[in-house]
């Protein structure tokens, strides 16, 4: 319905100058953040122009279509994200860029910044102001879910390519992945945390290319605590698939929509397949498929996600 409105174009992008230029110099390494935590490492367009601009968020664009926020909320979610930094005003880029000495903490509390997304204020339940009240509404990893703050466990395909994309530039929207079961994250998603949305994060884990975790944490690919957040921690599940069935959220398996309009279930691992196989677009890979991985963290045989 978005798109018969919009011209068959997918939801905008930040465009503003100021807003690009400010994100573009980096602001911000308060708090043990470098900027390369939160910035492109080419340069560029810095993705928190967009992230940071609470009225880009889907779900608050999509709210007038939807109008039941829980359509975003799968009941059988053992994760969830929601809307976490709250920013209280309509002008967003002067509170965000008058704020900047106090993101991402202000003294030792945690409240967001642009490494967040941002959300405005009705969307936090009883937090309405991140910046004046020192906290973020929804942080599943630290345990906080604000009382009457929006949800998620819906995810959606938010990627910086899909901004502004016309129907007409996609290949096949049958088979081009636009939402679906999420909870460890709910945009951007590699295919892995749409295949098993209940763990953070297993493509992370360098793949079970390797048969312990260390290994796999000396490659750099993520932080192993939060691979295992939801996980056994000692690299079993990435070997066995049964391990790792818990964690697909549906017997097995995940719910997935397709920019054509249609949804269907897949098993985790057929779903994994058919993105390695062409079958299935629209979803990167955080680190690299099985295919590309000769020169990287050890045995590829160790893989059992193909």
């Amino acid at each position: 319905m978005y798109m018969a409105d919009n011209n068959d174009t997918l939801l905008p992008g930040e465009h503003r100058d100021e807003v690009i230029q400010y994100f573009n110099t980096q602001p911000g390494t308060r708090g043990g953040y470098e900027t390369a935590d939160w910035s492109p490492d080419d340069g560029g367009n810095c993705w928190n122009s967009y992230e940071s601009n609470p009225y880009l968020r889907w779900p608050v664009i999509l709210d007038e279509y939807i109008r039941n926020r829980d359509v975003w909320r799968c009941p059988s979610a053992k994760v969830e994200r929601g809307a976490g930094w709250i920013i209280g005003v309509p002008d967003w880029f002067t509170a965000v860029s008058s704020a900047e000495g106090s993101w991402p903490y202000v003294g030792e509390d945690w409240v967001g910044g642009p490494c967040e997304s941002a959300w405005p204020r009705g969307w936090g339940g009883t937090v309405t102001d991140s910046l004046i009240q020192l906290t973020c509404a929804v942080d599943f990893t630290a345990g906080l879910h604000s009382e009457k703050a929006f949800a998620q466990s819906i995810a959606i395909n938010g990627d910086a390519n899909n901004h502004e994309l016309k129907l007409v530039e996609v290949q096949d929207p049958v088979q081009y992945w636009i939402c679906g079961d999420g909870g460890a994250q709910c945009t951007s998603l590699g295919w892995a945390l749409a295949a098993y949305p209940d763990i953070c994060c297993l493509e992370c884990s360098g793949l079970g290319w390797t048969p312990d975790w260390e290994e796999a944490a000396a490659c750099g690919e993520c932080d192993m605590a939060c691979v295992q957040f939801h996980g056994d921690g000692d690299g079993s599940m990435i070997r066995d698939p049964e391990l790792r069935k818990p964690y697909a959220r549906h017997l097995g398996g995940v719910n997935a929509g397709f920019l054509d309009g249609h949804a269907r279930w897949y098993n985790s691992t057929s779903f994994i397949n058919a993105v390695r196989d062409g079958d299935l677009d629209g979803l990167d890979a955080w680190v690299p498929l099985q295919a590309e991985v000769d020169d990287c963290c050890g045995d590829p045989a160790m893989v059992t996600f193909f």
